[in-house]
């Protein structure tokens, strides 16, 4: 779409995803933690499910995802 390769785009998603680990691997210490929630993220690829044209439903990577 942005015309740039998906391996340059996948390569900064993983360099970026490393960088986030070291830095909450050296910040987050020693917490004192009873209780972890958890909470789903909610999203669409290019429209909400329910707005799909018809030719795009039951096609995978497009429509409401969660994470």
């Amino acid at each position: 779409m942005m015309g740039c390769s998906i391996k340059t785009v996948t390569k900064l998603v993983e360099d970026l995803g490393a960088g986030c680990q070291r830095f909450h691997n050296y910040a987050i210490r020693a917490l004192a933690c009873k209780r972890v929630q958890c909470d789903e993220t909610w999203a669409f690829v290019c429209a909400k499910q329910k707005n799909l044209p018809d030719s795009m439903q039951g096609k995978k990577g497009v429509g409401s995802v969660w994470t």
